[in-house]
């Protein structure tokens, strides 16, 4: 299984799985475009219910999404998430215009 890890390790202390953007890579602490996206719509005060409806994919999709993000900041809850994310980066906008959605 050791072909399907990259390094570096994450915040968490376990090794990245392939696909997932390092630290180094972005400068955004090696979260996906869909995982910013999430945690732009959490920042806003949705559920995952609210989020899974708004992404057309299940609750559980954005549970995995949460579980994945929450590991990736190495924070215990959603709302040590964002302000995590907004003391890392706070000029970035919520998430209508960190998904393009809010632009006319």
């Amino acid at each position: 299984m050791s072909e399907h890890y990259i390094t570096p390790a994450s915040p968490a202390g376990r090794p990245y799985r392939a696909g997932y953007r390092t630290p180094a890579g972005n400068g955004e602490c090696g979260l996906t475009p869909r995982e910013h996206h999430v945690l732009a719509l959490v920042a806003e005060g949705l559920t995952n219910y609210q989020i899974a409806r708004r992404l057309d994919v299940s609750p559980r999709t954005i549970e995995k999404h949460l579980e994945h993000i929450l590991e990736k900041l190495n924070v215990p809850s959603r709302t040590a998430a964002v302000a995590h994310h907004a003391a890392a980066d706070p000029g970035h906008d919520r998430a209508g215009s960190a998904a393009g959605e809010g632009k006319r």
